[in-house]
């Protein structure tokens, strides 16, 4: 039973924090579009490789775009947990794109052959991903914000904080 008390304490662990975060975007005094904008731009840092970095490029990226510096930040911690799944979905889509090359031969140059073929299929996942999630993360937090700002807010407030056990 311990294994079980210690994953539902993880799980609680992560929850508290993603409601924390949830919080903390829609209560971003800014405009919808900075918000959005903001938040996109952290979100998307997550596909490139930053090196540990990501929280920093999110927010000066931001910047850069005049987006919301913070819901930058929440957006880049986000998914950073992620990361690898997205390095690996950036390879696949990439190799989607790819055109088929014939297998080569067995020579030396097999390594440097296949580490081109993974590096041009990151590439070009990368690219491809980050338009097609940038639109896509840009337009869904844009009318979460918008339009069901007020309302999450309520039911925020009354499901997710604590009940007060003992009136007394």
């Amino acid at each position: 039973m311990v294994g079980v008390d210690m994953l539902r304490t993880w799980i609680n662990q992560w929850q508290r924090k993603g409601k924390c975060l949830v919080v903390k975007l829609l209560r971003i005094q800014d405009k919808t579009h900075s918000i959005a904008m903001g938040f996109t731009l952290g979100f998307l840092i997550n596909f490139i490789p930053s090196f540990g970095f990501g929280p920093v490029l999110s927010v000066a990226t931001a910047r850069l775009f005049r987006g919301n510096t913070i819901a930058a930040f929440l957006g880049g911690i986000s998914v950073i947990w992620a990361f690898p799944l997205l390095f690996y979905f950036n390879i696949v889509v990439g190799q989607v794109w790819l055109p088929e090359e014939p297998a080569p031969t067995l020579q030396q140059d097999d390594f440097v052959h296949t580490s081109v073929l993974i590096s041009q299929s990151f590439m070009i996942g990368m690219v491809i991903n980050v338009m097609i999630f940038g639109f896509i993360v840009y337009f869904f937090t844009f009318a979460l914000i918008s339009r069901y700002r007020q309302a999450l807010l309520r039911y925020i407030h009354k499901s997710w904080l604590p009940k007060n056990k003992n009136p007394n």
